[in-house]
């Protein structure tokens, strides 16, 4: 969840547990809430439809735009002695490493999805002028035997994108 979104969820709750206290107290006929509520329905701005216009936009956010559930910070797996959690920066860490060692990669980004499969690792890459189909199967090689040898985690694919040439190797 976003911060944005942990904020309004706050402020909903917020103002819902204003609004269920005031309705409460004045169905029970507290005076100060009778008077409170005899004031935001007869003042010149209608206090209590700006506050259920929050509540509707606010409401309408959460319904039209589904929070995305978060996701798993580690990949387990089950064994018969217990489970085994690697976390999702470290085979990170692993791919980037691994990746940095092959010639030619000046630059890497990495995004790491998971499929029944196995894992499908994303390397983008700003290269050197090499030779761009080996330096891309020896990233693919590399990288998923690295990550087997490391984890043991089943690899669906690692996928390479040259994304761009260095800008100081680039040949003029």
């Amino acid at each position: 969840m976003f911060p944005f979104d942990r904020w309004l969820v706050r402020l909903y709750g917020l103002i819902a547990a204003i609004g269920a206290l005031w309705m409460g107290l004045w169905l029970l006929n507290f005076a100060p809430a009778v008077q409170l509520g005899n004031y935001f329905v007869t003042s010149q701005i209608d206090w209590l439809y700006v506050g259920l216009a929050v509540l509707l936009v606010i409401s309408i956010r959460y319904l039209a735009f589904r929070i995305q559930p978060r996701r798993a910070q580690a990949f387990i797996r089950e064994l018969e002695g217990g489970q085994i959690r690697i976390g999702h920066h470290a085979v990170r860490e692993i791919v980037i490493r691994t990746a940095r060692q092959v010639r030619g990669v000046k630059q890497l980004q990495v995004k790491i999805d998971e499929s029944a499969q196995g894992l499908m690792i994303h390397v983008d890459v700003q290269a050197e002028p090499v030779d761009l189909n080996e330096m891309g199967e020896s990233i693919q090689r590399e990288v998923g035997q690295a990550i087997r040898n490391m984890t043991s985690l089943a690899i669906a694919s690692v996928n390479v994108h040259v994304a761009t040439l260095a800008p100081d190797s680039v040949q003029k």
